[in-house]
């Protein structure tokens, strides 16, 4: 059977990883990292990424990347790249090209992370997600503050909400209702807007 290549990556503000996907199971062959300040445009460094590998043409593109999805484009967080759907469709002569912001691809790959990659932190034991219904969050530091959402129904498809929390802001003074227990200061009538 012949390969199917298959390009996925995850783009950062300072590195970019490309790998080659497999079509038949979860998994991924020869990866590379390159420097995002070291190419203009991502589709330069997609060719040295397929030079590197001597692969001469793709059957489709998924890129992960910081920043959120507007419209089949992704600005690059803390990165000079733009990567368009249609840019990359049109420049490596591929139909399928997908754009997703880097947590919303995690998030999809939390159903297929084995209980080997698992660590459990703190006093619950991990909990497999096959063949059960679930919601999680997932949470963690990046070229921003990522955020995204998982759900899934015993064996339905599962979908997600990817969000850039990074932008968000937060009060300048914590606020409490005046029966509050003091868990977060004095108590204050004050709202909000006033704080």
């Amino acid at each position: 059977m012949t390969a199917r290549n298959l390009l996925i990556g995850d783009i950062g503000g300072t590195n970019a990883r490309f790998a080659l996907a497999n079509h038949r199971y979860p998994g991924f062959r020869d990866v590379v990292e390159l420097k995002c300040a070291d190419f203009k445009t991502s589709g330069d460094a997609i060719r040295e990424y397929l030079a590197r590998v001597e692969i001469s043409s793709l059957e489709a593109i998924c890129l992960a990347a910081a920043g959120p999805v507007v419209d089949h484009f992704i600005d690059v967080t803390n990165n000079h790249w733009t990567l368009s759907a249609e840019s990359l469709a049109s420049e490596f002569d591929v139909e399928i090209v997908q754009l997703l912001n880097d947590f919303q691809a995690i998030a999809y790959s939390i159903p297929f992370i084995g209980a080997e990659e698992k660590i459990v932190v703190g006093p619950l034991q991990g909990t497999d997600l096959d063949n059960r219904s679930f919601d999680v969050a997932i949470l963690g530091p990046g070229t921003g503050l990522g955020v995204a959402g998982l759900s899934g129904r015993r064996g339905a498809r599962c979908w997600q909400s990817p969000a850039k929390a990074g932008m968000s802001a937060l009060p300048r003074k914590p606020t409490c209702r005046s029966s509050c227990s003091g868990c977060c200061g004095p108590a204050s009538n004050e709202s909000p807007r006033n704080a």
